[in-house]
């Protein structure tokens, strides 16, 4: 069905909802994708909590020359069947890769702050959901996951590297409290604090 003048909606299959848009000649692809993405994106979550999006669901892009109605069939089949270009997705986030590597960077020098996801998408003029997506993308981890990750990487080299107490480290890797820290280095390392420390210390002194 036509859902707007230069869009094509159509549902493929049960959970498969594919829309078809022209794009201008002096737009890149990229941009054009970023820019109907977040837009379909803003819409879906608008419907939150009503059971037709249990979840925001996995968007795919791909970009191709249609020249007639056969061109048309072929690219909604390949949606309905699955084989539209996987990697096609990766394509979405070529224009941010610099930005999110040194915004990751970044978090990794100060794993201690409140890196927020929310104020990390405005700077890059993006919703907020659409940059988890994309950093999930680029670093195959979740943006929480990772900020956490950095702020045990850094934990990690303070107990290896100096004599802080258990709770002047969590303290300055960004834990509220030192039991916080100690409940998220074991779920993480397998190991306490002090076992990690200690398991260091003997290496050291080989």
């Amino acid at each position: 069905m036509l859902c707007s003048a230069d869009k094509l909606c159509a549902r493929t299959g049960e959970k498969i909802f594919a829309v078809l848009m022209r794009l201008d000649c002096s737009e890149k692809e990229n941009e054009a994708a970023n820019r109907f993405l977040i837009a379909l994106e803003q819409m879906i979550q608008r419907l939150q909590g009503q059971p037709v999006f249990p979840e925001i669901p996995d968007i795919n892009c791909d970009f191709s020359e249609v020249t007639s109605l056969n061109d048309i069939e072929e690219l909604l089949n390949s949606v309905k069947t699955g084989t539209l270009n996987n990697s096609s997705q990766k394509n979405c986030v070529t224009d941010y890769s610099v930005q999110l590597k040194r915004i990751r960077k970044e978090i990794y020098l100060s794993p201690q702050l409140e890196w927020n996801s929310e104020n990390l998408a405005d700077k890059l003029g993006i919703s907020g959901g659409y940059f988890r997506k994309i950093y999930k993308l680029q670093f195959k981890m979740p943006f929480k996951e990772d900020h956490i990750n950095a702020r045990i990487s850094r934990a990690k080299t303070l107990l290896s590297d100096t004599s802080l107490t258990i709770v002047e480290i969590a303290a300055q890797c960004g834990f509220n409290n030192a039991s916080h820290f100690m409940r998220t280095f074991k779920a993480k390392e397998g190991k306490t604090a002090v076992q990690f420390r200690k398991g260091q210390q003997a290496i050291s002194k080989k």
